[in-house]
């Protein structure tokens, strides 16, 4: 008897050093059905061919299908049931599409090692809404961090002989004007019908807004926790006027400030800075120009960081929401899984195999942003309030640069307006 225990005491012990042996692979339950879940993504310029090797020696039931998308702008009825992970812009997800999203609360809950306090900027509050109880659930996972920054081509200030401050040491809004009308030549060429402007910008797209937060403003005090708008501080007044002075005073604007304009001048190497998040460069991924780019300028030259989030979502038509779980457990340990984006944790942000993999000035920039950089809360271009209220600052923005109209009635007239807003969102 005690021959044969020792025996089994022998080769179970064996059976545990011999990890690699078949040992290894001995299972008292019955094998797992393989499954397919369905991964849709906007190009964040991420390479999922490794990743899904590695996720499928750790899960090899899962085949992980990974499709690109151009838009998260679909509908709920094509989304349910052909998707089963998507991960997209969050500030862009409407109700009718956020309304077929799962929860994820009971996923976390289970899970003693997700990093709830690993998170930046409080991206992960930022995907949270409340339910029909008025109860805060979890509805996404953040995927990368997106700052805005100011773009420009390094060669084209190197030939003018500019230097520019480092990304470490900042800069203030006068050394941007003192830069950008160094390199401004806004007559087109004789020969090539090309000019160069020293700041492509348009109060059509989000700059107005966001120089506001960098003239020491803001329309509201967070997206993610909104409180009253405040569109006619002195400081958006101020800002406002800064703007309209860029191209009165110091004509560095281009005439010609339409949307389609402004994205051929880009493209064409006619832009001396021009802003965008990081991950777009200039709305096309056909650009074959050479960029980089510089934190966005504040008026004391402080870091300041306007940003929106790329999440992980899975939809309720899934057939597999454990395992699309698991491929989202999995994405949140990658380094590479943030792609042209600053990944959403601190440790990942700190760590020596994200260090080896980063493009260099992402990584300096990510490591400058501070701690209270302004994040874009879900929904928020859907959302009555938050939505109407940055329309609403566009089209004072319009006014007052493209129209000449006086920034203190125009944003006095956009608060009005906009109170009555939330006002009447709060009734709701």
């Amino acid at each position: 008897m005690n021959k044969l225990f020792n025996k089994i005491l022998v080769g179970l012990v064996l059976c545990g050093m011999l990890a690699s042996t078949a040992c290894s692979s001995i299972s008292f339950g019955p094998p797992k059905e393989p499954v397919t879940i369905r991964y849709v993504y906007q190009s964040a310029r991420v390479d999922y061919t490794e990743m899904i090797e590695e996720f499928q020696k750790e899960y090899p039931h899962i085949t992980v299908e990974v499709v690109q998308m151009t838009s998260l702008m679909w509908g709920g009825e094509q989304a349910e049931g052909s998707v089963d992970v998507v991960r997209g812009r969050s500030s862009y997800v409407g109700k009718e599409l956020l309304d077929q999203v799962l929860p994820l609360d009971s996923y976390i809950e289970t899970d003693p090692k997700f990093p709830a306090n690993d998170y930046l900027f409080g991206a992960l509050e930022g995907l949270q809404r409340k339910n029909d109880e008025d109860e805060m659930e979890q509805m996404g996972i953040p995927a990368g961090i997106a700052p805005y920054v100011m773009f420009y081509e390094p060669d084209k200030f190197a030939i003018a002989g500019v230097e520019l401050p480092t990304i470490e040491d900042g800069w203030t809004l006068e050394e941007f004007v003192r830069a950008a009308e160094a390199i401004n030549q806004p007559e087109p060429d004789p020969f090539t019908g090309e000019a160069n402007y020293g700041f492509c910008s348009t109060a059509q797209w989000l700059d107005p807004m966001v120089i506001s937060y960098m003239y020491g403003g803001g329309v509201i005090d967070s997206f993610i926790n909104p409180g009253a708008p405040t569109l006619n501080t002195n400081e958006n007044i101020d800002s406002l006027n800064w703007y309209a002075n860029l191209d009165e005073f110091y004509g560095i604007l281009p005439k010609q400030r339409n949307y389609d304009q402004l994205m051929e001048f880009i493209t064409t190497s006619q832009c001396g800075f021009w802003m965008n998040f990081i991950d777009v460069v200039a709305y096309r991924s056909d650009v074959e120009i050479e960029t980089t780019f510089m934190p966005l300028p504040t008026m004391d030259g402080e870091p300041f960081g306007f940003a929106e989030v790329d999440a992980y979502f899975v939809f309720k038509g899934s057939e597999h929401p454990q395992e699309s779980w698991q491929w989202i457990r999995f994405l949140m340990d990658q380094e590479a899984a943030s792609g042209m984006q600053i990944p959403p944790r601190r440790s990942i942000l700190e760590s020596k195999d994200y260090e080896a993999i980063a493009n260099p000035d992402t990584l300096r920039l990510a490591r400058q942003l501070p701690e209270d950089t302004l994040i874009m809360s879900m929904g928020v271009y859907d959302h009555m309030a938050l939505g109407g209220m940055i329309s609403e600052y566009r089209f004072s923005a319009m006014s007052v640069v493209d129209q000449h109209q006086d920034p203190i009635r125009t944003l006095n007239q956009a608060q009005a307006q906009v109170e009555q807003l939330f006002l009447s969102y709060s009734r709701q």
